[in-house]
C-alpha cells in the first residue's frame, strides 16, 4: 500500500511539474502566435527615419506570461531585447486580470474567467488565483523586478521627471526603454476605490474603466499624476484629448464603486 501511495504521489509531482514548466509556454504559443514569413525589406531612408523616432507602444500584456522578459524569446510579441531592436522608447504594460471564456464582440459574461487555470498552472502566488487585484499587483511586482534586473535597460516611468530623463537619454543615444504600468479594466479594483490608491503608490499610472465588457468604452485615463506624459513628444495630441478626462474618471469611478 505504501509503495502504491509513493508511486501515486510521484506521478502527481511529475504532472504538476509538467503543467508548471510546459503548459504556460504551450498556452502562450497558442494565443500569441508567430507567423513564418519572408524577411521584410526595409529601405535605407525608412530605416533612417525610424531611427529618429520616439516610438511609443500603448499596450502589452507580457507580464501575464511566465517567461523572462529580459531575454529574447521566440514566443509572445515582445521582450526587452526585441523592443530595443525595434527602437521602441516607451511601452505601456497593461495587467490582464480577467478574460471571459468564449469572448465575442457582442457581449461577454463576467461569471467565467479563463485566467484562473493559467495563474494556477504558472504556480503564481496563491493570493492571485482568485483575486483580480492580487493579479494586478503581482504583474506590477514582476515589472518592477525586471526593471531592477535590467541594468538600466528598462526604467519604470512614475512621473514627469522620469519621462524627461527617458527623453534625454534617448536623445543621447542610450538604448533604454521606459515602461508605464496600467490595468485593463477597473474590475481589477474589486469594487474598492482604495485599491486604486494602493496600486498607484506601487507604480500604476494608466487604466481604462472597462475591457471585454458589454459596453465598449475603451479609453485610457491618466491617474492622479496630471503632469505625467505632458511632454512634447510624438503622441502629445492624443494625451491632450485624454487629460481633461482625469476628473471625470475619478468621479465616475468613485460613484460606480460606491453604488
Amino acid at each position: 500500500m505504501k509503495k502504491w501511495l509513493l508511486i501515486f504521489l510521484g506521478l502527481c509531482l511529475v504532472s504538476l511539474a509538467g503543467v508548471h514548466f510546459f503548459a504556460p509556454a504551450l498556452i502562450e504559443n497558442n494565443f500569441n502566435r508567430h507567423l513564418n514569413h519572408p524577411t521584410f525589406a526595409v529601405s535605407e531612408n525608412a530605416q533612417k527615419l525610424h531611427n529618429t523616432l520616439f516610438v511609443a507602444d500603448l499596450h502589452s500584456d507580457s507580464m501575464l506570461w511566465k517567461r523572462n522578459f529580459l531575454e529574447e524569446s521566440q514566443r509572445g510579441h515582445m521582450d526587452l531585447p526585441r523592443l530595443i531592436k525595434g527602437n521602441v522608447a516607451l511601452q505601456i504594460f497593461a495587467a490582464t486580470t480577467k478574460v471571459p471564456s468564449n469572448m465575442t464582440y457582442k457581449g461577454n459574461s463576467s461569471d467565467e474567467d479563463s485566467l484562473t487555470m493559467l495563474t494556477v498552472g504558472q504556480l503564481q502566488p496563491p493570493a492571485t488565483w482568485f483575486s483580480l487585484y492580487q493579479r494586478a499587483e503581482w504583474q506590477l511586482l514582476k515589472l518592477t523586478l525586471f526593471t531592477d534586473k535590467s541594468n538600466g535597460g528598462l526604467v519604470l516611468i512614475r512621473n514627469s521627471a522620469d519621462l524627461n530623463q527617458l527623453v534625454l537619454g534617448r536623445q543621447r543615444g542610450d538604448r533604454i526603454v521606459g515602461g508605464i504600468f496600467g490595468i485593463e479594466g477597473a474590475h481589477a479594483l474589486e469594487g474598492d476605490i482604495e485599491n486604486l490608491e494602493r496600486l498607484y503608490e506601487k507604480g500604476l499610472r494608466v487604466t481604462r474603466q472597462v475591457v471585454h465588457c458589454m459596453v465598449y468604452l475603451e479609453m485610457v485615463c491618466l491617474i492622479s499624476e496630471r503632469k505625467l506624459l505632458k511632454q512634447p513628444i510624438i503622441w502629445e495630441s492624443l494625451l491632450m484629448l485624454l487629460m481633461p478626462l482625469h476628473k471625470w474618471y475619478q468621479i465616475s469611478c468613485r460613484s460606480h464603486l460606491n453604488r
